[in-house]
């Protein structure tokens, strides 16, 4: 991490248009591993990407709803922690995305 840091990796993907991009894929994404894979890929960029990330909310909402339903129904049959997984990771943006730094 610190590696990244150094190079200014972040400020990269910002500066060539990568916040743009994640949020076309998370418009268009299918399929939970992809949802989960965008997801984690915002995660890792709010802190840059927050400004840009904003108009996602509604669709992050939607999201949370989604696997908020999917994780209740996998813990009631006691089945693996995927949704829950997820459902935790977009609990996580929706916060870092509201978030203000002051």
């Amino acid at each position: 991490l610190v590696t990244y840091y150094r190079v200014g990796l972040r400020d990269s993907l910002v500066k060539t248009g990568w916040c743009s991009i994640i949020i076309s894929m998370l418009h268009s994404s299918s399929g939970h591993d992809n949802v989960e894979k965008v997801v984690t890929a915002m995660l890792s960029l709010t802190s840059v990407c927050r400004d840009e990330f904003s108009p996602t909310r509604p669709k992050l909402q939607a999201l949370l709803s989604e696997y908020q339903e999917l994780a209740n129904e996998e813990v009631k049959e006691g089945s693996s922690d995927v949704f829950t997984s997820i459902f935790s990771a977009i609990q996580r943006l929706v916060k870092e995305v509201h978030r203000v730094d002051l």
